[in-house]
């Protein structure tokens, strides 16, 4: 009986006493400490993609290691043609994000010349391809920040030309894309507020989905854009 009891105080011991959301009532939970670590997110749990499904972790945050290799634009290349049809990367995005069918320079369909695109970060709808740039949602100079320095050439690579995710790479107008620059939330985001949701949830998704980390800076941006949310996760 005396060792029941001493199990019993040393239990109660290991747990702190929170009251339930919206409630005065106390129930017991587990005593847990979050480190500020590369290991550990600060923000754990879920992000809602833009359909509401909840897919990816929070990136783990953390500031940009002092001493990392200097960025190399050239480590990652791009525009490549991966499935050797004579569209690059480039010209298969303007082809997937075009509203109406697309033109091309000549018959064999290797350059695309007009269509009709809508830059989210602006609302503009454009329809030369000349006045496109596409955009890494995360710049290749932030997500080599990010911990891609590690990266191998070939995963680079494949960050570099990622056609699976949709809103991976995008088609915006040049100017609002070196307007964008290499800059995270914290310093730039699109001028329609309207994108601010979708953007955010973007980000962390790719972010999350490649390993990538976020400073605490860009961690508040993307908050403060999340809470545009009509469903904020």
């Amino acid at each position: 009986m005396l060792v029941l009891v001493v199990l019993f105080v040393l239990a109660a011991a290991c747990t702190v006493v929170s009251p339930l959301p919206g409630s005065s009532t106390p129930v017991a939970t587990p005593d847990l400490q979050v480190a500020r670590s590369s290991n550990t997110p600060l923000v754990p749990g879920n992000v809602a993609t833009k359909q509401g499904t909840p897919d990816s972790k929070y990136p783990v945050i953390m500031d940009v290691p002092p001493s990392i290799p200097e960025y190399s634009r050239k480590d990652w290349r791009h525009w490549i043609d991966q499935d050797r049809d004579c569209q690059d990367a480039r010209q298969e995005v303007l082809i997937i994000e075009s509203s109406s069918p697309v033109t091309f320079k000549t018959g064999q369909g290797c350059k695309v010349v007009a269509g009709k695109w809508t830059d989210p970060y602006t609302g503009e709808d454009i329809y030369k391809a000349a006045e496109l740039d596409i955009d890494h949602m995360i710049p290749l100079k932030n997500a080599h920040d990010s911990g891609g320095w590690q990266w191998s050439k070939e995963k680079k690579k494949v960050f570099a030309n990622d056609l699976l995710d949709p809103d991976h790479l995008i088609a915006v107008t040049s100017s609002a894309n070196r307007k964008k620059g290499a800059r995270s939330p914290d310093q730039w985001k699109p001028s329609d507020q309207a994108y601010w949701c979708e953007y955010a949830r973007d980000w962390i998704r790719i972010k999350s989905n490649w390993e990538l980390s976020v400073t605490p800076r860009e961690s508040e941006a993307l908050q403060l854009m999340l809470s545009t949310c009509e469903s904020n996760p």
